[in-house]
């Protein structure tokens, strides 16, 4: 028989190893030029491609780079837990995570339990995740860190075991208390559809019971409330266990008022049950950008009819974003009750708490007096040609501005693992306000490394490449990434449980903003975030995908099964993520060929959400260079494969929306020349259908 067949007929059982095999060796070699480079996002690629072989030696070799991580560590240490976390998911790695975690048993260690024991809590049994919960020998932070495991992955035991935990002795230990009775509080979150269940009565009448008891810490009691609100789909947080236990048993909102927490301080309209805020104000440079007509209607239809003579807003005088940004802020503070605490951060390239809030302050006359004075005395720096309304602080740095809220203490910024420090349970903000028009453009932890030359990025909030040879280069930090950004406010607030709210106008990442608020049980306000006359100008793309004839166009792609913003896909050898870009052009005009390479002969996938509030006939206008396809919620609604220039507003597209969400996926191609594509959402007659982009 020839060697040829007889490989042939052998593939079956031998090729899937020996290309697992290929794959698990390509990954390492990978893994091996990346992991000791300076900047932390290439080391962070080369362990998460090394992790999606989901090879036993690829757990064992990460596990023990987390034992020995490169400076910064602890942000290496809390990434490679998320990639851990979120790689070895089958029950085959459950005895290597376990061995893993049981080598770290300090309190620093808290969110590597969390993540690596999301394997083990999705088997049936979890028996050692529960144990865990219940063994009083273990550092109570680590028994939280098992039950949010259990929580995340809804695993069935959960409400029993939270009634038991309850039904038990209390621990006497103050931080043992605060940790295992909040995170059993945001273990009834993801059962909010069985209120009616036995199970859930139980458990959530045993938390419900904790607002009666003395030896309950008062942050407690707050934080459990705001976590019954939301499991109960309530607006008032009220302290009073009576409230809550009849909401239980009648399934309806009950007449007695019970004790509510005051929602004293408010920002944007949005209302806070804390007494220890943060309020995190961006300074990048896109802040001077004038305010337009929409967004100053939706500001002051949030401020209310009050006159500037009484204490209102002089709207006069506000023309840019940071105008508007702080006389609401100034309204806030001038606002807080004497026994309020505050902080004002400021983000722009750097984060840095105002000069007169340098840690928590009480919210005495004088110290408003200084903070107000401060705000004030913030001006525009100098124009340039990119920066005609001028300079403030330069890019975007949040994750920096965020970092600095979760230390905050009344004696300044706490030097510590903000996430675990029991410090900052009982003096750290429990509150934090987030105000920002743009994406992040900027961490704390950029590095040099060497550049092989090709395109750089010359201006972060432009968005402005070039190419440049060989040499040297200052590469981002991993937390511009959308992703690694909300994963770490997960890790920063799964024990500290702040409540926190987002704001947004211009071009903000309005899913970046709204999964923080959602993961701090706050609110989110978006204005005036719909594009003028209807464009859309802030969209995902993947690509580019070779295509090199006007045949091909019609190929189908991945992103046509199905979107997943945070699933990197394969295009040509190569992971690609989907990458956020926004328009500044007056036509919303999205500029294809700054964004890849190659740029002949290719196509590109551009994907939007839009939200309406009302369902309804409306339009698509779209111009392209050169053909394009456009779905509507899953739906090909439009093909033109044509060799042509933009024109804006060619093709018109008839559609239904519906109330809600609207997903938008746009296939773009190009033969040779302009890459560019435009897109905006008319009704009927032409007007722009209001929307707001998501």
């Amino acid at each position: 028989m020839p060697r040829w067949l007889i490989c042939l007929l052998l593939l079956p059982v031998l090729g899937v190893p020996a290309l697992a095999a290929d794959k698990f060796k390509e990954a390492r070699a990978h893994y091996e030029e990346q992991i000791d480079r300076p900047p932390l996002t290439f080391r962070i690629d080369g362990m998460r491609r090394l992790a999606a072989t989901n090879d036993k030696r690829a757990l064992e070799i990460l596990g023990r780079r987390y034992g020995k991580p490169r400076i910064p560590k602890e942000h290496e240490r809390y990434l490679l837990a998320r990639v851990l976390g979120e790689a070895f998911t089958d029950a085959q790695h459950v005895p290597a995570l376990w061995r893993l975690v049981q080598r770290h048993k300090k309190d620093e260690h808290a969110w590597l339990w969390v993540n690596a024991l999301g394997a083990a809590a999705r088997t049936p049994e979890a028996t050692d995740v529960r144990a865990a919960v219940q063994d009083a020998r273990l550092k109570p932070l680590l028994r939280a860190a098992a039950l949010e495991a259990l929580a995340a992955q809804r695993h069935p035991q959960t409400l029993t075991l939270v009634a038991d935990l309850l039904g038990a002795k209390l621990p006497r230990s103050k931080l043992a208390r605060m940790a295992l009775l909040e995170s059993s509080a945001r273990a009834l979150l993801p059962w909010q559809d069985e209120v009616v269940t036995a199970e859930f009565k139980q458990a959530a009448g045993a938390v419900i019971d904790l607002l009666a008891r003395d030896d309950v810490a008062d942050r407690t009691r707050l934080v459990i409330a705001r976590h019954l609100a939301r499991v109960f789909n309530v607006e008032r947080v009220t302290l009073e266990h009576q409230y809550w236990r009849r909401l239980l048993s009648i399934q309806d909102q009950p007449t007695h008022d019970g004790a509510t927490v005051e929602a004293r301080p408010r920002f944007f309209g949005l209302e806070a049950t804390g007494s220890r805020l943060a309020y995190l104000i961006d300074l990048s440079d896109s802040m001077l950008d004038p305010v337009t007509k929409r967004e100053l209607d939706d500001a002051k239809a949030l401020h209310g009819d009050v006159d500037a003579k009484d204490g209102g807003i002089d709207w006069s005088r506000i023309r840019s974003r940071f105008d508007l940004a702080r006389a609401f802020l100034v309204q806030s503070i001038r606002g807080l009750k004497s026994d309020v605490s505050f902080i004002v951060i400021a983000f722009g390239k750097e984060a840095e708490p105002l000069r007169s809030t340098k840690g928590l302050v009480r919210a005495s006359s004088a110290n408003v007096k200084k903070v107000v004075r401060e705000l004030t005395e913030i001006e525009a720096g100098r124009t340039t040609d990119k920066r005609p309304h001028g300079t403030l602080r330069g890019s975007t740095n949040l994750h920096g501005a965020l970092l600095r809220a979760f230390r905050a203490t009344p004696k300044g910024l706490l030097d510590a693992e903000a996430h675990v420090e029991p410090e900052l349970f009982d003096k750290g903000v429990d509150t934090v306000f987030v105000f920002s028009d743009g994406r992040p453009t900027d961490d704390d932890f950029d590095a040099q490394d060497r550049f092989d030359g090709g395109t750089v990025t010359t201006d972060r909030e432009k968005g402005d490449t070039a190419k440049r040879g060989a040499g040297s280069a200052n590469y981002f930090g991993p937390y511009i990434r959308w992703g690694n950004l909300l994963e770490d406010v997960r890790r920063l607030n799964t024990f500290r449980k702040a409540e926190i709210h987002t704001i947004a106008m211009g071009e903000a990442d309005s899913r970046l903003l709204r999964g923080i608020a959602e993961l701090g049980l706050g609110g989110y306000r978006p204005l005036g975030m719909l594009g003028r006359g209807g464009r859309i100008n802030a969209w995902w793309l993947m690509g580019p995908y070779p295509a090199p004839t006007i045949e091909s166009w019609s190929k189908a792609e991945a992103p046509e099964e199905g979107v997943a913003l945070r699933e990197p896909l394969v295009v040509g050898s190569k992971r690609v993520r989907w990458k956020r870009v926004f328009s500044r052009h007056k036509d919303a005009i999205i500029n294809l060929d700054r964004e890849f390479t190659p740029r002949d002969e290719v196509a590109a996938y551009a994907y939007a959400e839009i939200e309406v509030e009302r369902a309804g006939a409306a339009r698509l206008l779209l111009g392209s260079d050169d053909g394009a396809r456009v779905w509507l919620n899953g739906k090909l609604v439009h093909t033109k494969l044509v060799k042509r220039g933009l024109t804006v507003d060619k093709d018109t597209i008839d559609v239904e929306l519906v109330k809600g969400t609207n997903r938008l996926l746009v296939k773009v191609c190009d033969a040779k020349g302009p890459w560019r594509f435009c897109l905006r959402v008319t009704d009927p007659s032409g007007a722009a259908y209001p929307f707001l982009m998501r």
